[in-house]
């Protein structure tokens, strides 16, 4: 898929009521080259910044060229490293979270997607310090901290730890089904924390498929419901692929 099969697509998503992402990695290339190509379509892109800092430095050039994407109706949020270790015993894993959303500081992120996994003696009572120091070294507030719903973690053991301190919920649609949860359901127990949500088609027993696995009513309502939330980020299209991308845009633009 080039560039130019994203041009049908202009301006038809404005009525979902959705401010609609993309991760910075749909077509091989750096992140820059990426949100350049997603910038007519999206009002959003997400940094897949997957890995620390320390093991995958962004550079001074990549980072300026993406500042210089920015505008007023285009931005940023950064998906942060994982896994995160966050929630288990020793060392001190918040620092690759300080060191990464520092690098970014420069393009203007409002929004930082935080993964803690359940690991084999995890500690949960870890998270709230670790948390408040990566808000207090980095200056940004709590509630841009977004704490995702992951497989393989109870979320709500992560939500009860981490609520009190003012963060918010990216919700993942596609993690919720894969695990056999109910996405409106989600929804309403979190609705007035969820500030951001990633989208992808799911089955039970694979994710990050095209949205076309998501029957149309069913989206439909999704994207509906989100809406209504008026987030403050965006829903981010989680597929790493020009192809899939390409599959769940139109299937997308069919809801009426």
């Amino acid at each position: 898929m080039g560039n130019n099969s994203l041009e049908k697509f202009v301006g038809r998503f404005d009525r979902l009521g959705v401010r609609l992402g993309a991760p910075s990695w749909v077509w091989p290339g750096g992140y820059a080259e990426n949100a350049r190509k997603l910038k007519p379509v999206f009002d959003q892109v997400q940094i897949t910044a997957y890995e620390a800092h320390s093991v995958s430095p962004v550079s001074a050039e990549e980072t300026d060229s993406l500042a210089a994407l920015k505008s007023d109706d285009f931005g940023y949020c950064l998906h942060l490293p994982i896994p995160t270790n966050l929630a288990v015993t020793g060392g001190s894993p918040e620092n690759a979270i300080i060191d990464t959303i520092s690098a970014y500081r420069k393009i203007g992120v409002t929004n930082y997607v935080l993964h803690v996994e359940e690991f084999g003696g995890w500690n949960p009572k870890l998270i709230p310090g670790r948390v408040s120091t990566i808000i207090e070294r980095t200056g940004i507030r709590a509630e841009q901290i977004c704490m995702e719903n992951i497989i393989g973690t109870t979320f709500d053991k992560v939500w009860d730890s981490a609520k009190g301190l003012g963060v918010s919920v990216c919700f993942d649609v596609g993690h919720c089904v894969y695990e056999g949860g109910d996405p409106l359901k989600f929804i309403d127990a979190h609705s007035e924390k969820i500030r951001m949500a990633h989208i992808h088609g799911a089955t039970r027993t694979a994710d990050h498929l095209p949205l076309n696995a998501i029957p149309l009513e069913t989206l439909s309502a999704i994207v509906s419901r989100l809406g209504d939330l008026k987030m403050d980020g965006s829903m981010v299209i989680e597929n790493f692929s020009a192809q899939s991308m390409l599959e769940s845009l139109e299937h997308l633009s069919k809801i009426s």
